[in-house]
C-alpha cells in the first residue's frame, strides 16, 4: 500500500533560495534540487520527500533577515506581545535564533533569554554556536522556535530532542512557521521551495500536542504564518486523520482558484503527473521588463520562473544591505538597494512595473518611492502588481 499522497513537484530549483552569490558564475553553478511534496499517510505531515540535507549547506552568504523592514519589525513586536503572558518570567532559549534580531528585541524588554544557532555570526555572549544535537542540555523553562521547524527533517523528532534536553523534560514552546493554507488559498506557488522541508497547516501544529497542553494558537502576519504555544509535556507523535487530509482541503481551494484564474490572462497552469495540487502561475508575459522588489525566497522563485521563460531583463531590488551587489541563484541577476537603483533608474531601465512578491510590504514600498521622489525632487511613477491571488 502506498504510504503517501503525492501533492506537488518542482524540478531543478536552488537548494537554498536565500543564499546569494558573490559572482554571476557562482550563482549559475548553485546547487540544484527537486521538490516532491507528499502527505504522509501515517503522520499526516506534509514534506519534501526528495529533500537531501547534504544539498542544503548554509554559510555566511545565506541572508533571510527581514527586520530591515518596519512592517516586519511590527510583526516581531506582535509576536513579543503574544508570548508575554506565558514567557515573561521564565528563562528562555531561542533555538535557531539566526541573526538574533528577535532575541535582541526581547532583551530590550528585560526577558531572560539566550540563543542557540551554529550559523550565528556575531559575538553575543549568550548565544551558543552549536546545533541542537551538539548541545548536552538546555537550561531553560521555555523555548522559542521561529521559522526553524520547516527546515528540519522529521519535525517530531526535533521537538522531542528539545524536550529531552530540557532540565525537567518539560517546558513551554512557541513555534512559528509559514502557513500552507495561505499558500494554497493565495495560489502562492512561489512560496514552495527546497530549503523548506515541511509545510504546515494550523491543524498540523496542533497535532503535535495533546489538546489540554495547547495554550494558544493562530495565524499572524497577514495569515502567512502560523503560531502555537504549548507545553512540551504534552508532545505526541502526530497521527494521520483521514477527515483532516490535505486532499479534501486542496480540492475546495483549487476549485476556487481555477474559477478565478479562468477569468484572467497571462497565466499558465502547472500541470504535473500524479500531482494533486495544480497551481496557476502568473507570468506577466505581456511585460518584457519588470522590477522585482524583494530578493527573498518569494522574489527569487518568481525571478527564476520569469528567467526560465525567456524574460531576462528584469531588475531585482531589496532593502537588505547584505544582499546588495550579490547575485540570485540560477538567474545570476544582480541585487540593488532601492535608493541605489532609483538614483540610476533612468540610465538603467525602461521598466514601468514593480512586482511585489509579498503583499505585506506593498504599502511600505509605495511609501518608499513617494519619499524618494520628495527627497530627490524626482517624478518616478510605476504600476504595482502582486503575484499572489
Amino acid at each position: 500500500m502506498e504510504n503517501y499522497n503525492y501533492l506537488y513537484n518542482i524540478e531543478k530549483v536552488p537548494t537554498l533560495q536565500n543564499l546569494l552569490y558573490k559572482t554571476p558564475q557562482e550563482a549559475q553553478n548553485c546547487l540544484i534540487g527537486k521538490v516532491q511534496l507528499v502527505e504522509d499517510l501515517q503522520s499526516g505531515l506534509i514534506y519534501n520527500i526528495a529533500f537531501d540535507e547534504k544539498l542544503a549547506i548554509y554559510n555566511q552568504n545565506y541572508q533571510n533577515e527581514q527586520a530591515h523592514s518596519e512592517v516586519f519589525q511590527n510583526h516581531l513586536s506582535n509576536v513579543a506581545n503574544i508570548i508575554k503572558p506565558y514567557f515573561y518570567n521564565k528563562k528562555i532559549c531561542e533555538v535557531g535564533c539566526g541573526k538574533a534580531t528577535f532575541l535582541h528585541l526581547l532583551e530590550k524588554h528585560n526577558y531572560n533569554i539566550f540563543g542557540l544557532d551554529p550559523a550565528y555570526e556575531g559575538y553575543h555572549p549568550l548565544i551558543i554556536k552549536k546545533t541542537l544535537q551538539e548541545t548536552e542540555n538546555i537550561n531553560a523553562e521555555a523555548i522559542i522556535l521561529r521559522h526553524t521547524l520547516e527546515h528540519v527533517i522529521n519535525p517530531y523528532n526535533f521537538l522531542n530532542i528539545i524536550k529531552e534536553k530540557l532540565s525537567n523534560k518539560q517546558g513551554l514552546i512557541y513555534i512559528e512557521v509559514p502557513c500552507f493554507e495561505w499558500i494554497l488559498k493565495h495560489n502562492a506557488w512561489f512560496d514552495i521551495f527546497y530549503e523548506h522541508v515541511n509545510y504546515f497547516r494550523l491543524s498540523d501544529l496542533q497535532n503535535f500536542f495533546e489538546v489540554n497542553s495547547i495554550l494558544t494558537s493562530g495565524k499572524l502576519f497577514g495569515e502567512q504564518y502560523l503560531y502555537i504555544i504549548a507545553d512540551l509535556k504534552g508532545l505526541k507523535k502526530p497521527i494521520y486523520n483521514d477527515n483532516n487530509s490535505v486532499i479534501k482541503y486542496v480540492t475546495n481551494i483549487i476549485k476556487t482558484n481555477k474559477q478565478t484564474n479562468n477569468k484572467q490572462t497571462n497565466k499558465q497552469t502547472n500541470k504535473q503527473t500524479n500531482s494533486i495540487i495544480q497551481f496557476t502561475k502568473q507570468q506577466f508575459n505581456n511585460i518584457n521588463e519588470l522590477i522585482i522588489w524583494g530578493a527573498g525566497a518569494k522574489g527569487v522563485a518568481f525571478a527564476i520562473q520569469r528567467f526560465n521563460n525567456g524574460f531576462k531583463n528584469d531588475f531585482i531590488v531589496d532593502i537588505n544591505p547584505a544582499k546588495t551587489n550579490k547575485y540570485l541563484p540560477i538567474t545570476a541577476q544582480k541585487v540593488y538597494l532601492p535608493e541605489q537603483f532609483l538614483l540610476h533608474f533612468n540610465t538603467m531601465s525602461n521598466a514601468k512595473t514593480i512586482i511585489i512578491p509579498n503583499s505585506n510590504y506593498a504599502e511600505e514600498i509605495q511609501q518608499f518611492i513617494c519619499s524618494f521622489n520628495q527627497k530627490h525632487n524626482a517624478n518616478l511613477l510605476f504600476d504595482f502588481l502582486q503575484i499572489e491571488a
